[in-house]
């Protein structure tokens, strides 16, 4: 790191957001528009009203009878269907409309691909990954499932959720080190390479991409590092069994790498609870790399990090 590289770029500008009548703008920006808000892709409908309405005015397409709607739901999937299907006997016209599929990378020895499994659907998947996104797990995910009467509430446990998190985890750590590796870095050494080029004039950015710059040449750093626990402290008492950790450059404010601390491991405890606890545990991707106090959990992380940045 080179602590006298004082250089950074401007801050982005502010942008004050007005509303659409007013007739003057904040001197803070020349152009203020209200930002776009998605269309929504999910929607909590009722079904009683949403049945009695597509049975009211629908009409079978074959021989204009009377429909009924079901909205069947699966096993361990907190996701329905829609089925139309005519009440004349002599016609068979039935519609169904699946549920969308998450595109989940199977493990090995998983059994057969074509056994349904709770990671098959889109919406299991986005559950979870929103009480993860807030700290929670598999019994705040349940007990809102049957706050809301949603299908399957009284299956999707912790069991289940712990399920969804081991096969997403693996697809959310290569999401972060694409991001972070391949694009915030690249960015941040991008800036302070520039334009640069070696003797036989090859920009040394390319060179650092192709791996086949020389270590003297490297692009020298400076980082900011900061560190969030699970649980937030109470004076000196730190009691968080994990903690994340970044490095963020100084010229692009992003991260350029990252790190997490565990005190603990839930395959290594759920074995040690189970019937196989007088065995040996079996070799899995353990997630206990800590074993000193929570606080001291940032150094250590900081170090790791800067020792990564080095060696890939």
């Amino acid at each position: 790191m080179n602590a006298n590289d004082t250089t950074r770029t401007p801050r982005r500008p502010a942008t004050v957001f007005v509303d659409p009548s007013s007739s003057g703008l904040s001197s803070l920006t020349s152009q203020s528009a209200p930002r776009d808000v998605p269309e929504a892709t999910r929607i909590i409908v009722e079904t009683t009203h949403l049945k009695r309405q597509m049975e009211a005015y629908m009409k079978c397409p074959r021989c204009r009878s009377a429909v009924t709607v079901t909205f069947p739901s699966k096993w361990q999937c907190i996701a329905s269907s829609t089925r139309i299907e005519c009440t004349n006997q002599i016609c068979s016209f039935v519609d169904e409309e699946k549920r969308s599929a998450a595109n989940v990378p199977i493990p090995d020895n998983h059994g057969s691909a074509l056994k349904p499994r709770i990671i098959d659907w889109q919406t299991n998947v986005l559950h979870v990954l929103a009480f993860l996104s807030v700290g929670d797990g598999g019994t705040e995910a349940r007990r809102l499932l049957g706050m809301l009467g949603m299908p399957n509430a009284t299956t999707f446990g912790p069991r289940l959720f712990g399920t969804v998190e081991e096969h997403v985890g693996p697809v959310l750590q290569e999401i972060a080190n694409e991001a972070v590796h391949g694009g915030d870095l690249v960015e941040e050494a991008k800036h302070l390479l520039g334009n640069r080029k070696d003797d036989n004039g090859v920009m040394l950015f390319d060179l650092w991409q192709e791996k086949k710059l020389p270590r003297e040449l490297w692009p020298r750093a400076t980082t900011g590092g900061n560190m969030g626990w699970q649980k937030r402290s109470r004076g000196h008492l730190h009691s968080s069994l994990s903690g994340d950790a970044i490095l963020h450059g100084q010229h692009t404010w992003k991260p350029t790498a990252w790190h997490v601390m565990g005190k603990c491991c839930s395959f290594c405890q759920g074995w040690k609870r189970g019937k196989h606890k007088d065995e040996d545990i079996p070799v899995h991707d353990c997630r206990n790399n800590w074993d000193g106090s929570s606080g001291a959990m940032e150094p250590a992380a900081i170090l790791e990090m800067y020792k990564l940045l080095h060696k890939k």
